[in-house]
Parts: C-alpha cells; structure tokens; sequence
C-alpha cells in the first residue's frame, strides 16, 4: 500500500494502490473543497504532488503541471508520494457529488 505524506500537515496516509487520492484524504479526515463534483472543473482541489503521477492534469495548465500541480479528485495514487495542500485549500466542510454537507 502506498504511503502519502500529507504537508504541512505533517500527517501519513495510506491508500490503495489505484485509489482515487481524493478517497485517501477524505478517509484520513483531510478535506478539501470539491464544488464541481470531482469532475475537474472547478481546479478547488490542486496540490503539489512529489513525484509527480501520470494522471491528474485534468484542465491545469502547462506550466502547472509541469511543477507537479495535480487534482486531487482525478489523481490516482500508484506509488509513495508527497503531497503539499497550499494555505487556505483545506475546506471547512465535506464535498459530495458537488454539495456542501457540513
């Protein structure tokens, strides 16, 4: 099972391999805002992911990705990973199918 490391958190999360990294966070309790359902359009859910994986990309931009910016709604974890949540990206409540449920 893959191992993630969640910063600044300072936190460790496993997952399966080919889990969606979404699904890892939100079990470890580490939310982040997911107005548009997961479907990728809305961008709430970018962190920085080290190494960077093949699959996350969705609508970002060149120059994001690039830099290893990656969805967390469409990233699929396959291996040990690094994840950075910027300041301010953690939401207040819990993201189903594009609603707020506090």
């Amino acid at each position: 099972m893959p191992t993630i490391v969640v910063l600044p958190l300072g936190r460790t999360v496993t997952a399966a391999t080919g889990e969606p990294l979404r699904d890892a966070l939100q079990r470890a309790a580490i939310s982040l805002d997911y107005p548009c359902g997961g479907k990728g359009s809305c961008r709430q859910c970018r962190v920085t992911i080290s190494p960077p994986p093949a699959s996350g990309m969705g609508t970002l931009p060149g120059e994001e990705t690039a830099k290893g910016v990656r969805l967390t709604c469409q990233t699929i974890v396959e291996t040990d990973c690094t994840v950075t949540v910027e300041e301010g990206r953690l939401s207040r409540g819990t993201w189903k199918l594009g609603t707020l449920v506090e």
